[in-house]
């Protein structure tokens, strides 16, 4: 961690892609394959591809079966278009850097660049210092 006089700031190294996107590697507990993960200060929320956490199918059986609700929720792509699925909130442990939380996904398909998107409630709750 980055030390700042009077505060301590958790300190994200990241690869900025050409498009300036920031992406990272992370592990995530219970896959054995690294996940590629976007943080995007544009998310509303922490989304997850179906199909990666569909890799571990206990893990995603049990968030499917924990999930009570039958609400519908409606995602706003970057392309404009709108993706329109059961909301089923999946916990998952991701590593990186300094950070190591278990932080809430809500699953569905989207584009397959990336495994995850870490959006602005993980922002907002860990405020890390993007260097």
């Amino acid at each position: 961690m980055e030390q700042v006089p009077g505060m301590t700031l958790p300190c994200l190294s990241v690869a900025v892609a050409r498009s300036n996107l920031l992406v990272v590697t992370a592990s995530v507990k219970g896959y054995p394959e690294p996940m590629t993960v976007l943080i995007d200060s544009g998310a509303s929320f922490n989304f997850a591809t179906k199909a990666s956490v569909a890799r571990n199918d206990a893990l995603y059986a049990s968030a499917l079966g924990a999930s009570k609700s039958n609400t519908n929720v409606s995602v706003r792509l970057a392309t404009g278009s709108i993706v329109s699925t059961r909301k089923v909130t999946i916990p998952l442990n991701v590593k990186f850097d300094d950070f190591d939380p278990v932080e809430p996904f809500i699953g569905f398909d989207m584009d397959d660049r990336y495994d995850l998107i870490l959006g602005m409630p993980w922002l907002a709750k860990h405020e890390p210092w993007i260097d």
